[in-house]
Order: structure tokens, then C-alpha cells, then sequence
């Protein structure tokens, strides 16, 4: 992705896989239970939710 040219730079690697999500969903919006519940292959480690 690039900004006015530049490469964007993100400053955390899950905003990153939250980003390559989204797209992947084309833009659909998330609700946070399914942020947490992403598939694996967009997150690096097992990542949980709690209440």
C-alpha cells in the first residue's frame, strides 16, 4: 500500500494483518468478537479475547 507515493509504514505488525483482512474482505466491516476471532493465516500467534 502506498501513500502520496511513499510506501506506508505501519507502526505494529497486527495492524498490518488487520489491514491485509480487511482487504481480503474488501472492505467489509469487522465487529471486535470477530477481530478476535481471525483465522490464523493473518495472525502470527494465537491470539485471544477476553471479557
Amino acid at each position: 500500500m502506498f501513500c502520496e507515493g511513499v510506501p506506508a509504514a505501519f507502526g505494529r505488525t497486527k495492524a498490518k494483518e488487520v489491514f491485509a483482512y480487511l482487504v481480503d474482505r474488501h472492505g467489509a466491516g469487522i465487529n471486535t468478537w470477530e477481530l478476535c476471532a481471525m483465522p490464523g493465516k493473518y495472525l502470527s500467534t494465537a491470539e485471544t479475547c477476553l471479557p
